[in-house]
């Protein structure tokens, strides 16, 4: 798959999902936490990225979360910071 084609369909599934995704944001603006102990948010995140069937490390510069895809081939990667 090259670049545009992947671009597309990232932006078609964002666009998909939009309402869930901000709903995601608005819960966690209601549960502001201090840094490095977002404690809420990683576990938010954490229950979202198993839904998504993402494997899941926590603890990552103590409050960080990743959420590996596995599939076929070496990439392309995206990261998502937040």
């Amino acid at each position: 798959m090259d670049k545009a084609r992947l671009k597309q369909e990232v932006a078609a599934a964002i666009d998909g999902n939009g309402s869930h995704i901000i709903a995601i944001g608005r819960e966690i603006l209601e549960h502001p936490e201090l840094g490095f102990k977002e404690v809420f948010t990683a576990d938010l995140v954490e229950d979202e990225f198993e839904k998504l069937s993402l494997e899941t490390r926590k603890g990552i510069a103590i409050t960080g979360i990743r959420g590996d895809l596995t599939g076929k081939g070496h990439g392309p990667h995206l990261a998502i910071f937040g």
